[in-house]
């Protein structure tokens, strides 16, 4: 395990994943995340949200699409990665998502997190 470039979110899912299939037979499940910061500044509480993409590729892609939905909590353990692509526009984008290794889903049932690894 690389520990140089980890990551793990504890936090809500937005909206209903997206999940898709290739002619190759991997899929791909995209969702975000929103984790909510609390401090204190100037005796004054302060709460940051942020967004974050996830992807999650083959069997933690299947994971994911039987299992979130939007407003479940969700942990992910991941690393970072940095791409770029060219919009409808010819505008060239640079995105930062983190790609799952592990997603733990909170089952509405039990609260109990399920464990899944990507292959």
């Amino acid at each position: 395990m690389n520990l140089k470039n980890r990551v793990i979110l504890i936090g809500e899912v937005v909206a209903d994943p997206i999940y898709r299939e290739f002619s190759t037979k991997k899929s791909l499940t995209r969702f975000s995340v929103k984790t909510v910061d609390t401090f204190k500044r100037d005796n004054e509480i302060i709460k940051e949200t942020m967004w974050h993409s996830i992807a999650a590729w083959d069997k933690t892609s299947q994971t994911a699409k039987k299992k979130l939905f939007a407003g479940c909590e969700v942990v992910v353990d991941g690393h970072l990665v940095n791409r770029k692509y060219t919009d409808k526009t010819g505008i060239v984008r640079f995105i930062t998502e983190v790609v799952a290794d592990t997603i733990l889903p909170q089952t509405p049932n039990n609260n109990i997190y399920q464990t899944t690894q990507r292959a």
